[in-house]
């Protein structure tokens, strides 16, 4: 590919993001059919998105950490977003903020892993490997498992497919969006709900004609009551694109008009028109919003460039030192530039981190020997239960690494063997299972249960250390049999059986300050904090985010010595359903609270 060729068409890309994120942003989250024809209203510059200001934040990380791209020095994103983060991000940062690093900060209590969070950062990826869509798709699993999961990181690297191929493209137009879109396909698993989703969106516009036809007959097919959904939003963005025959403006007026999650499907779209055919983006379009990069104002700590010009330009210098790494050889027939100094590579094997068998792993750790710890599937241990955990090795120096690693613990728990010796040549591998055994934590579950390894090794000492998540206990009462029984949630959210239920519990905070407690079900409920009523909800609308689920409230915790909070949620008799019990911090899109635990002892 022609440097300059590419550059021209990396502009195009986040361009193209800009327009239609700013075109969106007025109607993100409204549900409403419309016709557009331009800004509404009329910018005088870009609109802040998170859809570029995670992408700057990424290539920060990138350039200051080095290559391979890997999902531990990614999981450091969420240290930027100072409001706590809306949906998969506050989980995400949550996690990551007690030691649960990615997959597993994607994966768990993350009611949100289809949302659009991570398909929205697919553009940088693209961009770093440029008609190579394989190694696009690698780079943005990286970053995508860090807040999702499935649906949420297949749609990421979908559109990361779709994007880098763009780059070989020079016509955009219906043949040439078809084409894109069957590369993309071609990248995710081809029964899940997305693939099915988004061949259904084809087949609607195929068979009506009209975008607002094929809309209605798709969301009536695939609706649920997230408008983030990525099955939604992919499939609005699908039926735009057809819609508009590759027309940069047709396309994202239209996806404004469908709906849903406007900003990042306009955004979105822009970008990729804009690769194909970067002098399709009209002065028009350009002009209200000039070349000034805009990030939102809770994004902090950050060295970004002042334009997206200067964005686009080190987007360029990494690109071609990714190139060079990964031996794609992408550019051809040019004369190398200077480029802007970045961290060098922490190791030169480029496999280093592949492997990802779950969701429900750490990458705990890249050197001198890569970490991954894998959970049970329901990853929070129970009282006296015990769990089976994995640690895998990897040996990314180009010596050879043998040692041994011991066990660590939090006090009163088990393991079934505590020390592992390793001998590792260069890239080799070696996985060590064991049993793990918490103790019976009767005065209460604490927050930090710590897994430290401890590694010696080449007659160096260092040390890993990852969080193990503990269940939540409850006491539950039928309500309709008296009968009481004490269960144990393996995450903020539990099955509810059909019956009429009363279910307790004591939770303490940091009692010097207010909190937000969010209860959400698809079942009736009631909730009573220290026996005041706080939260009710008719179960009519399940969508457990703290700053637009409906059913949350800012409460006062204990201000006693002992702190604890007596919580108790009836649950209306209905079919099976789902509850979900979080605390934040009342600001913003609300924190996660980092330092809840819980206990029945309080009830007695």
């Amino acid at each position: 590919m022609n440097f300059k060729a590419y550059q021209k068409k990396l502009r195009g890309c986040f361009i193209g993001k800009a327009v239609g994120g700013t075109l969106g942003v007025p109607f993100e989250g409204n549900l409403a059919m419309r016709k557009i024809d331009f800004y509404t209203p009329v910018p005088t510059t870009m609109a802040p998105n998170d859809d570029l200001d995670f992408q700057v934040i990424a290539l920060e990380i990138i350039r200051s950490f080095g290559l391979p791209v890997n999902r531990y020095h990614l999981s450091g994103l969420w240290e930027h977003v100072q409001d706590g983060g809306p949906d998969e991000y506050g989980s995400a940062r949550w996690n990551t903020a007690l030691g649960r690093l990615a997959p597993l900060c994607g994966f768990y209590c993350n009611k949100f892993y289809a949302g659009m969070g991570a398909a929205i950062r697919s553009e940088l990826w693209a961009c770093l490997a440029p008609g190579s869509p394989a190694l696009s798709v690698k780079l943005s699993r990286e970053d995508a498992c860090t807040d999702h999961y499935a649906d949420g990181m297949e749609a990421c690297m979908f559109l990361s497919a779709i994007e880098s191929a763009a780059f070989s493209e020079t016509v955009s137009d219906d043949q040439t969006a078809r084409k894109l879109i069957t590369v993309g396909l071609s990248f995710i698993p081809e029964d899940g709900r997305l693939a099915k989703g988004i061949r259904f969106a084809v087949q609607c516009i195929d068979e009506l004609g009209d975008p607002y036809a094929a809309r209605e007959r798709f969301i009536a097919e695939y609706s649920v009551q997230n408008w983030t959904d990525v099955t939604i939003n992919l499939g609005l963005i699908v039926i735009s694109w057809l819609a508009s025959g590759g027309d940069f403006s047709k396309g994202i007026c239209i996806a404004c008009g469908l709906g849903y999650d406007t900003d990042c499907t306009c955004a979105t779209l822009g970008s990729i028109i804009g690769i194909i055919a970067p002098d399709s983006i009209g002065e028009e379009w350009l002009k209200p919003i000039g070349d000034q990069l805009v990030l939102t104002p809770c994004i902090m700590g950050l060295h970004e460039p002042d334009t997206i010009g200067e964005f686009c330009d080190l987007v360029a210098d990494t690109a071609l030192q990714i190139s060079k790494f990964y031996g794609t050889e992408a550019f051809t027939d040019i004369e190398v530039p200077d480029v802007t100094p970045m961290h060098s590579p922490w190791t030169n094997d480029i496999y280093a981190v592949d492997s990802m068998e779950c969701p429900h792993e750490s990458l705990a750790a890249l050197t001198p020997l890569i970490v991954r710890i894998i959970y049970p599937e329901y990853v929070a241990v129970q009282p006296g239960e015990e769990s089976t955990f994995e640690v895998v090795l990897r040996n990314t120096q180009d010596t050879q690494m043998s040692g041994s690693f011991h066990v660590n613990l939090p006090a009163g728990w088990k393991a079934t063997a505590v020390d592992f010796p390793f001998d590792l040549a260069p890239a080799g591998e070696c996985r060590f299972a064991f049993g793990i055994t918490p103790d019976a934590m009767e005065k209460k579950r604490p927050r930090d249960n710590n897994l430290l390894l401890s590694f010696t090794a080449n007659g160096i000492q260092w040390e890993v250390c990852t969080d193990i998540p503990v269940t939540i206990p409850w006491e539950r009462t039928n309500l309709d049999t008296g009968a009481v029984e004490q269960i144990e949630s393996r995450a903020v959210f539990q099955s509810v059986p059909s019956g009429h239920f009363l279910y307790r519990t004591a939770i303490r905070v940091d009692h010097k300050m207010s909190a937000k407690l969010g209860v959400f079900s698809n079942r009736a409920f009631k909730v009573k904090l220290d026996g005041e009523e706080v939260i009710s909800g008719d179960g009519s609308y399940y969508v457990p985010a703290f700053h637009r689920g409906k059913t949350s409230a800012i409460v006062t915790t204990n201000k006693e010595i002992t702190g604890w909070n007596i919580l108790e949620i009836e649950v209306m008799d209905g079919e099976p359903g789902e509850l979900f019990v979080g605390i934040a911090r009342p600001h913003g899109c609300c924190e996660w609270l980092i330092g809840a635990e819980y206990s029945l002892n309080p009830l007695k």
